[in-house]
């Protein structure tokens, strides 16, 4: 079938399947045997979950924490050419993305000693702290 397959052009016949055997409905039977046409009508079902439309990217609700970093008019993120405006304190629908720049915002703050107040180290956190909403 190989070399018949490979001298003609374009799609394949079905005479160049030749008496192969199909392995069409081998699944539908119970111990491997082949089952009858009604059989795949018996079969189970499964629904797939419907796919998100195209251009609405998923969305996640979070508060965003008050912050002496963020100014009073809101904090501004623009992630692919879409921007965001966030208040602190108030839920809001965000899509993973700006969840992303929300996450990868680190800033890093001195460790100091109480008795000297001389800085020791310095630790990350996050700049804009945020919380889920369920």
């Amino acid at each position: 079938m190989a070399k018949r397959a490979a001298k003609t052009k374009g799609l394949q016949s079905n005479l160049d399947l030749g008496d192969e055997p199909s392995d069409v409905g081998m699944n539908l039977g119970d111990g491997g045997e082949g089952g009858q046409i009604g059989d795949a009508a018996d079969a189970e079902v499964q629904k797939a979950a419907p796919a998100p439309k195209q251009g609405m990217p998923k969305t996640k609700r979070i508060v965003l924490e008050e912050n002496d970093l963020i100014p009073p008019t809101g904090l501004f993120i623009g992630v692919n050419g879409r921007s965001y405006k966030l208040l602190p304190g108030y839920e809001a629908d965000v899509p993973l993305g700006v969840i992303d720049v929300l996450k990868n915002a680190i800033v890093s703050m001195p460790v100091t000693e109480a008795s000297s107040r001389r800085v020791t180290g310095y630790r990350d956190r996050m700049r804009y702290p945020f919380r889920y909403v369920e």
